[in-house]
């Protein structure tokens, strides 16, 4: 296992990547606040990944991406459910209030693609890496 994590240490170095090491495992910082994780584990190799806080897709709050998904599944139905709601109860809801959610939800689905297609990018890198 450690001629793994070697291969893997030696390629971040090549790469110019900033990372830290601990005893089992390797925190590797991506750009926008975005933590790779690699936990080396009798005759395995996880990976997973952390947002740290300060983003714009956390917040203030440390999270995973697939944490974050299920977040922003969970506030848009509330908020859609809300928008239902008040139309029963006779609320009106001006155009730009609905156009301004949709185009904040929208925005958030991009930035989330990005950090997921950055994360599965690198994480194939450091399967090809392991791999060789």
């Amino acid at each position: 296992m450690t001629h793994k994590k070697e291969k893997i240490i030696t390629n971040l170095q090549l790469f110019n990547y900033k990372y830290i090491e601990n005893k089992n495992q390797l925190r590797v910082k991506l750009d926008f606040n975005i933590d790779v994780i690699v936990n080396f584990r009798a005759n395995k190799i996880e990976i997973s990944n952390e947002l740290m806080p300060w983003n714009f897709l956390s917040g203030v709050f440390k999270t995973s991406l697939k944490k974050q998904l299920k977040a922003f599944h969970i506030g848009s139905l509330i908020v859609f459910l809300s928008i239902h709601i008040f139309e029963l109860f006779g609320v009106e809801l001006y155009l730009f209030t609905l156009a301004g959610i949709l185009i904040f939800y929208f925005v958030a689905m991009i930035t989330f693609m990005f950090f997921l297609v950055k994360y599965e990018f690198f994480k194939n890198r450091l399967m090809s890496w392991v791999s060789e």
